[in-house]
């Protein structure tokens, strides 16, 4: 493994992690300094009178750099992590993108900085997480390619965070930019790249999005539960929240909610996260579902374009026990498919993964029904 690169940030020498992420093309700001606590970032207005640098993300979408970051963090085991906007005062929005109530160590931090900044907050990192071992781990994020710097107020932090927080703190710069060579170690989740041997003159393969993964989803796990001997009815007309197909055994029915995804995980219930109450959310996530509803998760990740995808069925309570036992029983908002926790994570050393009983068969799927329709 090669030195990791510094930059000055402060009066010190800053480890910076370079991550390959594509910025989308210029948008409009979205003005996340206008949301209320619970209030989702994506539902913010736009203005044209302010530009942004977002990350593009697999399936197309953009999402500010800091997000990006935080949920990286989270992944790595942060038990909060948020984004800071500073334009007019102090928005924090978590990693599913919910705008959040300052509390706890994060809200003793940002009262620690206006207390030694003359009541400022100006120079603020991007990022901001807070591990369980009370680690504070700080992430300024610059976009190479719009050749962002760090600026004095910025430097002044720097040195105030060091001084306040000692051994305490983890605070690095993120170099990001579609062109740049990651650091090695390092969780820096990159977009998926697909790899095709193909001849010199043929055009690049076109990347599938969210939609694309969705549509290959939901046909797959019809023709499954066809090839077992059940009738499957597809929906006409708008989508109904709840299902996603229908399935007949007799005159025992069954609703289906397809799940498709390429990372290896499922995001479920982050829509319903409040103050990191993972636990919470499970629940009312799993209350949100009908005992009649069967989910499928089809699994694209390392899946050859000649290979089958990894398919598994399960009711709400199954996975609502499944994430309510993830990371060392702390809950989570993504169900994994196989995930290994790092050092510096509240469930280090454990193992979270989808049970094997949940893959699919005819035996799985006629218990299943058999379970709903009782």
């Amino acid at each position: 493994m090669t030195d990791s690169p510094t930059i000055k940030y402060g009066s010190v020498d800053t480890e910076v992690i370079r991550c390959r992420w594509t910025p989308a093309p210029q948008s409009p700001y979205r003005k996340t300094y206008g949301l209320k606590p619970g209030e989702s970032w994506k539902n913010a207005p736009v203005t044209e009178k302010q530009w942004e640098c977002y990350v593009m993300e697999a399936d197309g979408s953009h999402i500010p750099v800091g997000a990006k970051i935080a949920r990286d963090l989270i992944t790595e085991g942060a038990s909060q992590a948020v984004f800071v906007e500073l334009w007019g005062g102090c928005v924090l929005v978590d990693h599913t993108l919910t705008c959040i109530e300052p509390t706890g160590q994060i809200l003793e931090i940002l009262e620690m900085v206006k207390k030694h900044n003359q009541g400022k907050l100006a120079g603020f990192p991007d990022v901001i997480a807070i591990f369980p071992d009370g680690q504070v781990v700080l992430r300024e994020a610059k976009c190479v390619d719009a050749k962002d710097r760090l600026n004095p107020p910025q430097h002044k932090l720097a040195d105030l965070f060091r001084s306040l927080l000692g051994d305490k703190l983890d605070l690095k710069v993120v170099e990001w930019g579609a062109t740049i060579e990651e650091t090695e170690g390092y969780i820096c989740k990159s977009q998926p790249q697909v790899v095709m041997s193909i001849p010199i003159s043929a055009p690049s393969p076109i990347k599938p999005n969210s939609w694309h993964i969705s549509v290959a989803a939901e046909s797959l796990v019809a023709s499954l539960l066809s090839r077992v001997g059940l009738d499957v009815s597809v929906q006409y007309g708008a989508d109904q929240p709840e299902y996603d197909l229908l399935i007949a055994r007799g005159d025992d029915l069954a609703k289906i909610s397809v799940k498709g995804s390429q990372d290896g995980s499922w995001g479920l219930t982050q829509k319903y996260l409040k103050n990191a109450d993972y636990q919470s959310a499970i629940s009312k996530w799993e209350n949100a579902h009908s005992k009649k509803t069967i989910f499928s998760l089809v699994q694209f990740k390392g899946v050859a374009l000649d290979q089958m995808p990894r398919v598994y069925f399960a009711t709400p309570k199954e996975i609502a026990d499944r994430l309510r036992a993830t990371a060392a029983g702390r809950g989570d908002t993504i169900l994994y498919e196989n995930k290994i926790w790092t050092q510096r994570a509240q469930a280090t050393g454990t193992t979270d993964s989808i049970p094997d009983s949940w893959k699919f068969s005819e035996r799985r799927i006629n218990e299943l029904v058999s379970l709903v329709c009782q």
